[in-house]
């Protein structure tokens, strides 16, 4: 069969393709920082080097420093400059409670480390007796400050009662070199030491006696400060039997101004180490 008039058409679909747009969402990242440290520098402090600590001992044995002041028998009292007048030391005494004499036989000790400079065996007037020098850097700080702020050693320029012989006002040897010395008197027996011995604190110098110049047992003590020459040996006085040396020593120590005069209590109530 043939159609006419009529024609097949094709249809032609067209496909829209629609684009599909993606929203992006922009999201700001907030960058996180990392806190810088500026680190603080810590001074380094470098201490200043300390004195050691140096003992100071009671001269008795069985008595402490706090003690020594009811155990003194005749107190510092020193005479005008250049004079041999007593009292230029203080008396300890150890008393019986019952017969209230003064006792022999007490232990002595050294007060502070140094080196024997005079040993004397029944020498009048201080009986058997030891001085010790002490250098000043060897002191105990609190005792430096004492002796810092004192009149520096030198001649009195005073015309002494005594006789003393020739050059006696004089050391051997000048030098600045200060020194503490420490009398130990009156000793019941004669020392056992040797010029140059070296004692530490708390070392037994003897025992209390009363020979010598001395009524009754005691120990004397003398503390002076002086330049460290120009006394050694022995010293003597009031005697026939004391020679020059001795004489010279004695005049030196007692009323020429090179050791100059401190009262021991003082120092025994000063804080040592502060």
């Amino acid at each position: 069969m043939v159609l006419t008039g009529c024609s097949m058409v094709e249809n032609t679909v067209e496909e829209v393709i629609t684009p599909v747009v993606e929203k992006t969402e922009t999201i700001e990242i907030e960058e996180k920082t990392t806190p810088t440290f500026t680190p603080t520098v810590v001074p380094t402090i470098t201490p200043e080097p300390t004195e050691d600590l140096i003992d100071v001992c009671s001269p008795l044995v069985e008595y402490a420093i706090e003690n020594l002041i009811e155990m003194m028998s005749n107190p510092y009292n020193p005479p005008i400059p250049g004079s041999d007048d007593p009292h230029q030391g203080v008396d300890f005494s150890v008393i019986d409670p019952d017969l209230r004499i003064a006792l022999k036989g007490s232990a002595v000790q050294a007060i502070l480390a140094g080196e024997v400079v005079m040993v004397m065996n029944d020498r009048f007037p201080y009986g058997n007796a030891v001085l010790v020098e002490t250098p000043f850097h060897k002191l105990p700080a609190g005792w430096k400050e004492k002796l810092v702020i004192q009149t520096q050693p030198g001649v009195f320029g005073t015309s002494p009662s005594l006789t003393c012989p020739t050059g006696w006002d004089f050391p051997d040897q000048e030098n600045n070199d200060l020194s503490l010395y420490i009398l130990y008197a009156h000793l019941d027996t004669p020392a056992v030491f040797a010029l140059g011995d070296e004692v530490d604190c708390g070392d037994e110098i003897g025992l209390i006696g009363d020979s010598g110049n001395a009524l009754a047992p005691h120990l004397h003590i003398e503390m002076r400060y002086g330049y460290s020459s120009g006394i050694e040996g022995s010293m003597a006085h009031y005697t026939v039997s004391a020679n020059e040396s001795e004489m010279r020593n004695y005049c030196r120590w007692r009323v020429s101004g090179w050791f100059r005069l401190l009262d021991p209590m003082d120092l025994f109530f000063t804080n040592p180490n502060p």
